[in-house]
Formats: C-alpha cells, sequence, structure tokens
C-alpha cells in the first residue's frame, strides 16, 4: 500500500489507498499491544531460526 502510494500517478487512489493504509496503521497498535500483553515480546518474531 505505501508502495501505491509512493509511485501511483492518480490522486484519487493516492488518497484512497493512503487512507487505508492509516486505518490498518491505526488498528495495528492496539492488537499488537493485546497480544504482547497476552503472549510475550516473542509473539513479533517471525524467524524460522529457532531459540
Amino acid at each position: 500500500m505505501a508502495e501505491i502510494c509512493n509511485t501511483s500517478n492518480y490522486k484519487d487512489e493516492i488518497a484512497d489507498v493512503g487512507n487505508e493504509l492509516i486505518e490498518l496503521r491505526l488498528l495495528l497498535k492496539p492488537i499488537k499491544e493485546k497480544a504482547l500483553e497476552s503472549y510475550g515480546k516473542n509473539i513479533l518474531n517471525f524467524s524460522t531460526e529457532s531459540f
């Protein structure tokens, strides 16, 4: 979505996608906080390396 905002030549597309991106980022914050509280910091570790 950020790539579309950075490369598109269509103002309406940039506005629509940009607004959706903002909404997603606002939604991510509380979900991330709740996940960290419930499951600990490793919930955000997406590495395939074993611990």
